[in-house]
């Protein structure tokens, strides 16, 4: 994959999903609704519609969140961007973020900010500027505010969301930056392990050898960066016998997206009964194991309805939209994974970088760098 559709990627990943915590007060509780979703209360959900009717920002921008994932009856796309952009005029955080991240590359210097007005707040400077950075055929104004903006944030309060996007930028210390999020735990771990080994080779041709050594001689930071980045950089889907433990050590100090990698592992040995122990780790945690645990799916429930189901929600999960022909059951589950995963991504690019401990401030809700319960 080309390095500038991966940072197109990964920043996509980060502001497509990001939520402003520090969003004004509004009618609807927005950590209640996110709970009802991911538990599935629809008897609650369907409330929504009359508060958004009465303007609240939090119920439109909720209410646009369920017709877009067909989740109430059939799918009422164009209904969910008419409430989608009225909670984004109303001041509904999240959807002013997805609105800069949508409409970057319509910006001009006359209109920068969609017609929302400039960003208010950290979370959604970092929105715009990012997206704004890396839309080919930008003004160069425009480029040059962005990086202004992006500087602004991160120096005045840097987080793993800057640091995150500054990396897939190519801005900073490379290594430094990938190091102290490898070693807080990162839910784009493989992301971010894969930028860590390109510059280990490029800038002190270090190869896997090197870092095996690294590894083996009790440098974590190295353990995970290969363990993440293996099926990428040495196309193995089976990991050698010689890190394969230290993937397990890995894991078990809460490098969550491990557990994807080790259920490949077992998979390529057919060693089901072990991958099935971490194939219950890919459906608790809020991680993405994807087309490891579709296929490990396959193989027990063979090809029938039930895997069809869990092969949907699985999709829904990763971002893939939900269609009428998927079982209503279904769709509602796929939503429910999605809300989970992002929302413990959330909390865990919020953690406030800390440059006199060269680490990240702990938020109870961010499960990785944890052990897995």
């Amino acid at each position: 994959m080309p390095r500038l559709f991966k940072s197109v990627t990964l920043i996509a990943w980060l502001i497509a999903g990001f939520l402003s915590f520090a969003a004004r007060a509004a009618d609807m509780n927005d950590r209640q609704i996110v709970a009802d979703v991911v538990a599935g209360r629809y008897d609650k959900l369907t409330a929504l519609e009359a508060s958004a009717q009465r303007g609240d920002p939090t119920a439109m921008y909720w209410w646009s969140v369920l017709l877009d994932s067909c989740v109430i009856g059939k799918c009422r796309r164009e209904e969910a961007v008419q409430w989608w952009s009225k909670a984004a005029q109303a001041g509904n955080s999240r959807s002013r973020l997805q609105v800069y991240h949508q409409h970057g590359n319509q910006a001009t210097p006359q209109d920068p900010y969609a017609g929302l007005g400039p960003p208010r707040n950290a979370e959604e400077k970092l929105a715009w500027a990012g997206t704004i950075l890396v839309t080919l055929g930008v003004d160069r104004m425009l480029e040059a505010k962005a990086l202004g903006l992006l500087n602004e944030v991160d120096d005045a309060e840097p987080t793993m969301l800057s640091m995150h996007v500054k990396l897939a930028l190519g801005r900073g210390d490379q290594i430094a930056s990938a190091r102290a999020m490898l070693a807080a735990g990162t839910p784009h771990e493989h992301l971010v392990a894969e930028t860590l080994r390109r510059q280990y080779l490029l800038r002190e041709r270090k190869r896997y050898s090197e870092l095996l050594a690294m590894a083996q001689d009790k440098d974590a930071v190295a353990a995970v960066a290969l363990c993440a980045s293996t099926d990428v950089m040495e196309g193995h889907a089976e990991l050698p016998p010689e890190l394969y433990p230290l993937c397990v050590a890995g894991f078990e100090r809460g490098h969550l997206g491990l557990a994807g990698v080790l259920l490949r592992h077992h998979m390529e040995r057919q060693e089901m009964a072990v991958a099935a122990t971490y194939a219950r780790w890919c459906w608790s945690l809020p991680v993405s194991c994807g087309e490891s645990l579709s296929e490990y799916e396959r193989q027990r429930l063979g090809d029938s309805k039930a895997w069809r189901d869990r092969d949907a929600e699985i999709g829904i999960a990763l971002g893939i939209p939900a269609t009428e022909d998927i079982p209503l059951a279904a769709r509602r589950r796929g939503l429910s994974l999605k809300v989970r995963h992002t929302e413990a991504i959330r909390a865990c690019m919020r953690r406030a970088y800390l440059p006199e401990q060269g680490g990240f401030a702990d938020i109870p809700e961010c499960p990785w760098g944890k052990p897995p319960t």
